[in-house]
């Protein structure tokens, strides 16, 4: 069982990577509607993200358009496996955009 402060390291991490995300995810007029990760902790007891964020983990949805959605959902909605696969790729190309943003984002969050 997890301890309370254990708990709370968690919730605050999932916040700080959510805020990332949505707001990588904002310079691309794409909403993140919400995210799914899972956590662990290392050889030294800390508490780490452990878990890949991809196209499975969340929901996204281009102008905040629920019908313009990107995400797995479209599967579990009956879609075609070819457009789900283009969207896949779609998504794929959008999140090199974030490698483009990374350098000024970590110096925006480090003042």
């Amino acid at each position: 069982m997890l301890a309370a402060e254990e708990l709370l390291v968690i919730q605050q991490k999932t916040r700080q990577v959510f805020e990332i995300l949505e707001k990588a995810w904002g310079k691309q007029r794409v909403v993140l509607v919400d995210l799914k990760i899972e956590f662990g902790k290392d050889a030294q007891g800390n508490i780490i993200v452990a878990d890949v964020i991809d196209n499975d983990s969340w929901r996204i949805w281009p102008d905040g358009d629920k019908s313009k959605m990107l995400d797995k959902q479209r599967y579990r909605d009956g879609k075609d496996l070819a457009s789900i696969r283009d969207d896949y790729e779609r998504v794929a190309e959008m999140t090199k955009f974030f490698l483009s943003i990374e350098k000024n984002f970590l110096e925006e969050s480090s003042d």
